[in-house]
């Protein structure tokens, strides 16, 4: 079973959600499909922030990353090579 350590590193967290979610991503979305989800969740994530909710904040922007890795993943680019 897939686990995520306290502070994992961009690879580390980024074949936690390949693990996790990539047969299904790849399966059922498209690249438009995941840059949608990503553009959804962090304006999700920005109404938080000008509501001053930091929950909601927080919890949109972990899945707007977990998007982001997922479309990463499916253009087979490794995020840590390129930060």
């Amino acid at each position: 079973m897939a686990s995520l350590k306290e502070n994992p590193t961009f690879s580390e967290y980024q074949k936690i959600v390949k693990d996790i979610y990539g047969v299904s991503n790849d399966r059922h979305f498209s690249t438009s499909d995941m840059l949608a989800n990503i553009e959804r969740f962090l304006m999700r994530g920005l109404k938080g922030i000008r509501k001053g909710d930091r929950e909601k904040t927080k919890t949109n922007m972990m899945i707007s990353l977990s998007w982001f890795m997922s479309f990463l993943n499916q253009l087979h680019v490794n995020a840590e090579d390129e930060v």
